[in-house]
């Protein structure tokens, strides 16, 4: 029928009923009787024996349907004339959609399992966001709110994910606390309090147990240890306070995620031109057979290169850039090359050794044996440049002899070469800016088909090219055996060589068709009128002394750099001058502007800038919140996830206080006074005889 127990008198016992009799009076042994309107009911009862007192297998576990504190029938009125048919069974319901998520919502870690999913759903979220419009224009973002508030709203999600498992994970650690051995009532105030804002969180953080702390007996760092404040339980309590805190705190962190710059942007309308040409054929007036002045841009620019080169000869190209910002892939053209080296052995000492002779220092021709530059007593400086090369292959073959003013040193002698290539750049524009960067070159030779072209614009020197670049990609370049559109005949010993000689004859000569996007060729009379130019301003150039001040030619003056020339000098002087000469002949190429090298104008927009430390802080923040929740789950039984109590109230409630400590509070005193009770009061949370949760 039923049971209940009795305190009467100082016992604590247990009885069950076994008859309920409602009739005219009559007291039988062990019986109530209840007398009302002159009837009365009879209860027949007898003791039971009591259970015996359960272990406490965990505190961070709730009791199941056997331990409950209360029965499912609480609140609901029984009449005791009720009769209950034991041979009834009792008829299951069916439970609603709603029921069955709500059971499953409360089931273990599922609820805390979803939150910190949210958590780390939104902090995807926020990196996908970031690595897609990082560098991006803001406005090519599509929805109508910012991307500060779009991750402002995730943060939002972020923290009130995190909030479940940091909050129910700190009320698991408050029944695991008291579990362990008697602790401070107020304890349970602190857990409490920690969970619900980051001021608490701070103090439940810092705050130690030093109440009855004898520095004499012991050290406060042993004392602390044996109050449990260095627990694993205390310790990880306090780090979920301290990811609590870190969650209040994030979103000024977070606001610093997205910066604005100016970016440089590629316009889809404009673009950029900047010259380059693959053939080149300028000359000046013909003045007979086979013989041409030179034309005005190119004396203007072997002048300058001898004179004053440009520090950035780049900005010697024609570049059509209307924003000031471009960028161009890589790309070959036309130009010239040079090489230069030391040839202090060949100098002739022909100085006498008799006293007061004269310094007597020659280069001659190893051919004829003739002298080809001399310095001694007052001249210093001499260069040698004719005419006629000795391989045609060149456009310039110049010969110096130096020494320093005043005889200081040993004399020396140096040789440079002139001659046509292909060269490779990476250019760009910056800022108004002209920058280029050689990459490479490779030499032109003869063009063992010259004799068969008859125009004045035939090529003196042609390579073709294993590869090309298209686009700036390198392609290589096909070789036909017949002709076809697109295509150019060459000779083989053209393609990807350099031959110094032309041939005697055509007929024997094997040619390939290859595309005309892989040949490079420089006329003959252009290569012509630049070597009689450059010989011009370079042969028989001297420096010297007069009147005891060094003189000379104003190309020998620059080159001999007030005595300091040497190697290095001479071949930085070289490069500014076919810097120079280069830079007109892709300006003024065969093909005109049509082979310009197109590129991308760069436009500067506001565009997103991720600052990446600060995005380091929500990311640490759900990574040791998942390193927290993770250690909850895996220390808490499987077999106990269904009585878990967390932060539940009802669970407070439902615990009874040893009457020792409960007679101590009244129902008038106020909180600071049940908190100095709280203060004073050690309790340890076990199960009793009834499997009540009990503090005692």
């Amino acid at each position: 029928m039923g049971t209940y127990r009795s305190v009467e008198g100082g016992s604590d016992e247990v009885y069950e009923i076994h008859q309920i009799h409602k009739h005219s009076y009559h007291d039988p042994p062990s019986v109530d009787t209840d007398t009302k309107n002159g009837q009365h009911t009879t209860i027949t009862y007898q003791p039971v024996d009591k259970p015996k007192r359960d272990s406490i297998d965990s505190l961070i576990l709730r009791p199941d349907s056997s331990d409950s504190l209360e029965s499912p029938d609480l609140g609901r009125e029984k009449s005791l004339g009720a009769t209950a048919d034991p041979q009834t069974p009792a008829t299951p319901q069916s439970k609603s959609t709603w029921q069955r998520g709500r059971q499953l919502w409360t089931y273990g870690w599922v609820a805390e399992t979803m939150g910190f999913s949210v958590a780390l759903i939104s902090l995807l979220s926020i990196l996908i966001a970031l690595m897609t419009y990082q560098n991006r224009r803001v406005d090519t973002w599509p929805l109508p709110i910012t991307l500060n508030a779009f991750i402002a709203i995730f943060m939002v999600l972020l923290k009130a994910g995190l909030a479940l498992p940091l909050t129910e994970g700190l009320g698991q650690l408050k029944w695991q606390w008291f579990q362990q051995s008697p602790r401070r009532l107020i304890n349970i105030h602190d857990f409490d309090e920690a969970s619900r804002g980051a001021w608490s969180c701070i103090v439940f953080l810092f705050k130690v147990d030093t109440d009855g702390f004898d520095s004499s007996s012991e050290s406060l760092i042993a004392y602390l240890r044996r109050r449990g404040e260095f627990s694993k339980t205390k310790l990880l309590a306090r780090f979920a306070a301290f990811l609590m805190i870190m969650a209040f705190a994030a979103d000024p962190f977070t606001q610093q995620i997205v910066g604005h710059v100016d970016c440089p942007q590629v316009s889809p309308q404009a673009i950029a031109t900047v010259a380059r040409t693959s053939s080149y054929t300028a000359q000046g007036g013909h003045t007979g057979a086979g013989e041409a002045d030179i034309d005005s841009p190119m004396a203007v620019a072997i002048e300058m290169g001898l004179i004053n080169a440009p520090a950035n000869p780049a900005t010697l190209v024609n570049t059509d850039c209307i924003s000031g910002n471009c960028t161009f892939p890589r790309f070959q053209t036309v130009g010239v090359c040079h090489a230069c080296q030391d040839i202090t052995a060949s100098i002739n000492n022909a100085t006498s050794t008799k006293s007061g002779s004269v310094r007597n220092y020659t280069l001659t021709d190893a051919d004829s044996g003739d002298v080809t530059a001399w310095i001694g007593q007052e001249q210093l400086f001499s260069s040698y440049a004719p005419v006629s090369v000795s391989t045609l292959t060149n456009m310039l073959e110049l010969q110096v002899l130096t020494n320093a003013a005043n005889w200081v040193g040993d004399p020396a002698a140096y040789a440079c070469q002139l001659y046509a290539c292909v060269r490779t750049y990476e250019s760009s524009v910056t800022n108004q800016t002209r920058t280029e960067t050689l990459i490479g070159a490779q030499k032109m030779g003869q063009n063992q088909l010259y004799y068969t072209e008859q125009s004045d614009y035939r090529s003196l020197f042609m390579l073709a090219t294993p590869t090309t670049l298209r686009n700036g990609t390198s392609v290589a370049c096909e070789q036909h055996t017949e002709a076809a559109d697109g295509l150019v005949e060459v000779a083989l010993a053209n393609v990807d060589a350099a031959p110094d000689d032309l041939p005697a004859s055509t007929a024997t000569v094997e040619t390939r068709w290859v595309d005309a996007d892989c040949v490079w060729t420089f006329g003959f009379l252009s290569a012509s009128v630049v070597r009689q130019q450059l010989a011009l301003e370079l042969d028989d150039t001297h420096m010297y002394i007069s009147g005891g001040v060094v003189v000379g030619d104003l190309v020998a003056k620059t080159m001999w750099e007030n005595g300091t020339m040497s190697l290095s000098t001479l071949d930085g002087y070289m490069t500014g001058l076919i810097d120079t000469m280069t830079a007109d002949i892709r300006n003024r190429g065969a093909n005109g502007t049509l082979e310009y090298e197109r590129g991308e104008v760069l436009v500067y927009e506001t565009c997103v800038d991720v600052q990446w430390r600060w995005f380091s802080y929500p990311a640490t923040l759900v990574f040791l919140s998942g390193a927290f929740f993770l250690w909850l789950v895996v220390h808490v039984p499987k077999d106990s996830v269904q009585r878990l109590w967390k932060s539940s109230t009802l669970a407070m409630l439902f615990c009874d206080v040893d009457q020792s400590i409960a007679h101590r509070v009244r129902a008038d005193c106020s909180s600071e006074e049940m908190k100095e009770v709280a203060r004073d009061t050690r309790a340890q949370l076990v199960r009793d005889g009834q499997g009540r949760a009990r503090f005692v």
